[in-house]
């Protein structure tokens, strides 16, 4: 054999064992780029968009820790601890803006044990809501009272569908068919308001028809804010019909007496970013009177801690609250 033959033989032997040790060796993909988080500023702070979507995602809600004393003595308490997770989604279609809502309620009670609630969980589109919702005649105007016992009027909790006209310059007017809980027949309530809203002032008003009771009840509000001052003041004025049987809309005052029409008083201040005060007076066509006061402290942004002391003149009786909330 030639020294050519040799030197052939090797180069043919050698890529014969490449080919073979390429077959067997594992392939590495290339990694896929990230689609990293992206903030979504189109709805305001705190929205972000979900990957590969563009849908925007908010969430947010509390922590709550409450303790609760009455009786003349304050000789008992009990308390309870609260996470509240809340879950905003919005998109842009062609239809407007498409919003989800939910707010769930998982409590814990001294007395009760462990209880769960979804307090909201609905679908808004071009001014249509349909879900389940602490309904307009209690969050329209906004609640009531600047303290944690913020009053007593008419409330519910069910499904609706509604329809809110927005003119964009502060004025709104709502309409909502209102499950009635009461019982699964068609006798629906229904609830209708107006208001006008423009800086700290807010006019507006309510009402509402128990379909089931055949009772109604009504309510307005005025709050503004006491020019060149940190003072802000709420009048509430609130209307339960005498006629019907008791239902969502009636009014009972402190010992659970039914009250025609009642009238309260709200005023907080910020003295500063720390510390708060709050006040509610409100008196009851029965001739009782109730009031509360606080002191919100702000020790660190997203938590505060709130004394409050409540007192009504049917039953003679001191209530107390401590709670601790933080936000996120």
């Amino acid at each position: 054999m030639t020294i050519k033959a040799v030197w052939l033989a090797t180069v043919a032997s050698l890529c014969v064992a490449n080919i073979a040790t390429a077959a067997d060796a594992v392939v590495i993909a290339e990694p896929e780029p990230l689609d990293y988080v992206r903030v979504c500023d189109v709805y305001g702070e705190g929205f972000f968009y979900i990957p590969g979507t563009e849908t925007c995602l908010k969430v947010g809600g509390y922590f709550r820790f409450q303790v609760n004393s009455s009786g003349e003595d304050f000789d008992g308490y009990t308390s309870y601890a609260r996470f509240a997770p809340s879950f905003t989604v919005k998109s842009e279609t062609e239809l407007g803006t498409l919003t989800s809502y939910a707010e769930t309620e998982f409590t814990w009670d001294s007395g009760e044990g462990n209880s769960f609630n979804l307090l909201y969980a609905y679908v808004e589109l071009a001014g249509f809501l349909a879900g389940k919702t602490e309904t307009p005649y209690l969050r329209y105007l906004d609640f009531a009272g600047p303290t944690l016992f913020e009053g007593r009027y008419g409330s519910n909790e069910a499904t609706e569908i509604s329809y809110t006209y927005d003119n964009g310059k502060g004025f709104t007017a709502i309409i909502a068919a209102v499950d009635n809980t009461a019982n699964t027949s068609w006798e629906t309530n229904g609830e209708a308001g107006a208001k006008y809203e423009k800086d700290d002032f807010t006019l507006g008003a309510i009402a509402g028809y128990d379909g089931v009771a055949d009772s109604w009840g009504a309510r307005a509000t005025l709050r503004f804010k006491v020019p060149n001052t940190v003072l802000n003041v709420g009048l509430y004025g609130f209307y339960s019909s005498p006629d019907g049987d008791e239902g969502v809309y009636t009014i009972l005052d402190p010992v659970d007496e039914r009250t025609e029409w009642s009238g309260l008083i709200g005023a907080s201040a910020e003295l500063n970013p720390k510390v708060a005060l709050a006040g509610t007076a409100q008196y009851f066509d029965t001739n009782e009177w109730e009031f509360s006061a606080d002191l919100e402290l702000t020790p660190v942004s997203g938590l505060a801690i709130t004394p409050e002391v409540i007192y009504n003149t049917a039953s003679e009786d001191w209530s107390g609250v401590l709670r601790f909330q933080r936000n996120f």
